[in-house]
């Protein structure tokens, strides 16, 4: 994935889906109802941390453009600063519309004046298999909408920073966390959405969510770096000298020449030396 190592954010929601995909393999009780929705309080607390730091990163790099004269390279890469952000924030206002259609048709909260209280419908299933994978199997439920919606954001951002950001709601056969033969069959919104209780597709469209976020992070951290990048910045300078000769006879004239270096940090340059190699070859004259 694009961007570099995982933040111990990042890290710590991909183990909030390990223990998603584990609580989804135990029978449903009103005890594990309970631990679904305090994983989709978890990750809903951390997407929004991550939406935050997001958004300062685009304050960061706009102030970054115009401290630094908003040449037009940097406005552009301002631009798709932006852009990213546009996207970003679409998808994941879809993933919000989706979770709010699911709390309605499963009746609401249990206490509609406390935002974080047990949904009222946090077992259903059938409604939530309706919804999203299609009655009777018909696969046209809006988790397949989902899938393209999503997996176009990331192709987007290809195309937005250049650089690779690989599919995020993928099919059974895709997903590398996925070891069953029978689960590997099944397509994302099977795979995520049938059979599912409703509080634990809510947890499902969190770390979809948070996905989203990661991507978003790494494409902000990638265009950030692309701020002044035509330019060389120094910060180590050297004064220094060269004379023509280490000894001077008594009364004859002292010549040397004086010259300041920089050099920048941040950068290592290399040198390379290439050598021809020409090969003679032998004639027989006759």
């Amino acid at each position: 994935m694009a961007g570099g190592k995982e933040t111990p954010r990042q890290k710590l929601i991909g183990i909030m889906y390990l223990i998603l995909l584990a609580l989804l393999a135990l029978q449903v009780s009103s005890a594990i109802m309970e631990k679904f929705k305090f994983l989709d309080d978890s990750l809903q607390f951390a997407n929004n941390a991550a939406d935050r730091n997001n958004d300062k990163v685009e304050q960061s790099i706009d102030k970054a453009v115009r401290d630094n004269g908003s040449k037009p390279k940097d406005v552009q890469v301002l631009e798709k600063a932006k852009q990213v952000r546009k996207e970003a924030t679409e998808i994941k206002n879809y993933i919000d519309k989706v979770r709010k259609d699911l709390v309605d048709i499963t009746g609401g909260l249990e206490n509609p004046e406390d935002p974080t209280s047990m949904y009222k419908g946090a077992k259903s299933e059938t409604e939530v298999e309706v919804m999203m994978v299609g009655a009777d199997g018909g696969k046209k439920g809006r988790g397949y909408e989902l899938q393209k919606e999503v997996n176009s954001f990331c192709a987007d951002l290809t195309k937005v920073t250049g650089k690779p950001f690989p599919n995020i709601a993928l099919d059974g056969k895709e997903d590398k966390r996925i070891s069953s033969p029978e689960q590997k069959k099944k397509d994302f919104a099977e795979l995520n959405f049938a059979q599912t209780p409703m509080v634990a597709a809510m947890a499902v469209l969190s770390n979809l969510e948070a996905d989203v976020l990661k991507h978003e992070t790494n494409a902000l951290a990638d265009i950030q770096a692309e701020i002044g990048a035509d330019e060389i910045k120094f910060d180590q300078i050297l004064a220094a000298y060269r004379a023509d000769s280490r000894v001077v006879a008594a009364g004859t004239k002292y010549t040397a020449y004086l010259f300041i270096a920089a050099s920048s940090s941040t950068l290592k340059p290399t040198f390379q030396l290439k050598e021809e190699i020409f090969q003679l070859k032998r004639v027989k004259v006759n």
